[in-house]
This record gives structure tokens, C-alpha cells and sequence, in this order.
């Protein structure tokens, strides 16, 4: 109906604006929506086939695959900017995403050691 998808909209959108704090999780999302926690990750889960953790993850990903072209940035800094509090969870998602080769894995584990 009209409303159940004025409804997703607006939880895809939350997800959306929110993706980016490393504090964001189910639970501050459902307490934001006033949403019953199960029925929002039940929700998630039916519209996009991953749980709320993988969509999110998914989506900080896509975001990092963009903000990758800028050589300017360290995997670090990307990492932390997507919502990542760690950049070596954050490089073992985006190798789980895109292939990336053995040799720029090397090159990005090395780069976010240093920092």
C-alpha cells in the first residue's frame, strides 16, 4: 500500500543519512523510528535480502568504493568517513565486495598500518 511504502522510503533514507556514523546500529535506528527492532530488521531483511548489518555494510562500501578514487585519502581516513571504526574490518568488507587484487590488499594493509 501507499503507507507501507512511505514507510520503507523513510527507513531506506534514515539508513541512508545515517550510514556514515560508527556508532549506527539497529537498535538507535528502531528507538529513532519508534519502531519495533525485529520488525524493522524483518523489514530490511524482506526488501533487500541481506540483514541490517550486511545492508549497511553494503552501502558504507559502495560509498568507499567512490571516495577509493581519491588518492588523496588513506584507507584510514575512508574507513572512519564510511562509518568504519576499524580499517582492517573495513578492508576485509570491501575485499568481500570487489575484487581487489593480492598486491593492492598488500599495498592497503601496509598503508593503514602506518597510520
Amino acid at each position: 500500500t501507499r503507507d507501507e511504502n512511505i514507510l520503507e522510503d523513510s527507513i531506506f533514507q534514515y539508513i541512508r543519512e545515517n550510514r556514515c556514523d560508527n556508532d549506527f546500529n539497529l537498535n538507535t535506528m528502531s528507538d529513532q523510528l519508534s519502531m519495533n527492532r525485529n520488525y524493522l530488521a524483518r523489514l530490511i531483511k524482506e526488501k533487500t535480502g541481506k540483514t541490517f548489518n550486511d545492508y549497511v555494510n553494503h552501502q558504507r562500501v559502495q560509498l568507499a568504493k567512490e571516495l577509493l578514487k581519491d588518492h588523496a585519502l588513506t584507507v584510514e581516513a575512508i574507513s572512519h568517513r564510511v562509518g568504519f571504526a576499524y580499517a582492517h574490518y573495513f578492508i576485509m568488507r570491501l575485499s568481500q565486495t570487489v575484487a581487489v587484487p593480492a598486491c593492492r590488499q598488500a599495498r592497503i594493509r601496509r598503508q593503514s598500518k602506518t597510520i
